[in-house]
């Protein structure tokens, strides 16, 4: 065990090996997972939350701090759907806990909080947790919105203990989920976050408001 209570630089040598350690999580979900899998997090969570951290003007510490949580926040996907956070925060520091590079006991806490806040009943406080929640979320302002939001759907239909399953099995209920949420519950966390993704956000909610109209009736979808 190298967790240290004085202060430990972090290198990207904890961001490689963290990265293949999260990697080997995220290889075990199967093809029920059509948005939870590697893409989200690789190609979408992480890159997202380092924009956003250099936005925000973070240290290149504090950077990798939020880019560790960022790896690691859907591995609990492997062990259950809801409330994942806590095994996906736990995984974090079992494996931070047993790495042979060294963290401080301060930078293990920030990254399983910052972990916990993905999930959207808990409210983030630090900027870390704050830039992950508009990572995680951060698709909802790109352009491939529509594609991405496809796969959430058909994930939550081959899961019917998701929050969302009952949305996903009607076409027009789950576009009326999308424009409530879009336009009604989400706001950004962070200033960088609103500067990188606001704007396609607003374009995705026309969009989104054109589609809903021409489904004047609900249709169940047969998963």
């Amino acid at each position: 065990m190298v967790i240290l209570r004085q202060k430990v630089a972090l290198t990207e040598s904890h961001v490689l090996e963290a990265r293949e350690e999260a990697k080997q999580y995220l290889a075990q979900l199967d093809d029920s997972f059509f948005y939870h899998r590697q893409g989200h997090t690789f190609k979408g969570v992480v890159p997202a939350a380092e924009a956003i951290a250099k936005e925000e003007k973070l240290s290149e510490q504090e950077i990798i701090i939020v880019t560790l949580a960022a790896l690691f926040h859907d591995t609990g996907y492997t062990q259950k759907y809801l409330n994942n956070e806590i095994v996906g925060a736990a995984f974090a520091e079992r494996y931070m806990k047993s790495s042979p590079l060294p963290y401080s006991l301060v930078q293990l806490n920030l990254i399983k909080k910052a972990i916990l806040c993905t999930n959207l009943n808990n409210k983030p406080k630090t900027i870390h947790e704050k830039i992950l929640r508009d990572a995680d979320l951060s698709p909802i302002g790109k352009k491939g919105f529509f594609d991405w939001m496809k796969d959430l759907q058909k994930e939550s239909l081959a899961h019917p203990e998701s929050e969302l399953a009952p949305f996903a099995k009607e076409e027009r209920r789950w576009l009326a989920f999308e424009i409530d949420f879009l336009e009604e519950k989400h706001r950004w966390l962070t200033k960088g976050a609103k500067k990188l993704f606001e704007t396609q956000k607003q374009e995705n909610i026309k969009r989104l408001k054109k589609l809903y109209a021409k489904h004047p009736y609900s249709r169940e979808i047969v998963s």
